[in-house]
């Protein structure tokens, strides 16, 4: 029996790296919708051998955002930042 569309349906995902723009996009992604206020990049599928180490990318990433969010609006700390 052959699934045409089951690697599509049940696959891996893509991981997407998002985040705010000023400019508008009026483009329509299909997976997504209109793009609008951001920008985004499909960084490809959360395979087996990236689960290894997306942990520590994703980590690191998100401990960025908050030090860069800090050094813009350094009275608006976060409840808890590692050190």
């Amino acid at each position: 029996m052959r699934l045409p569309n089951f690697r599509i349906t049940f696959g891996p995902r893509g991981v997407i790296r998002s985040w705010a723009t000023d400019t508008d996009d009026p483009a329509n992604e299909a997976r997504w919708g209109t793009v609008g206020k951001q920008r985004i990049i499909d960084t490809g599928p959360l395979t087996k051998k990236w689960m290894e180490t997306c942990d520590d990318e994703f980590v690191a990433e998100t401990l960025n955002i908050e030090k860069a969010t800090i050094a813009k609006f350094p009275n608006n700390r976060p409840l808890v930042m590692p050190e």
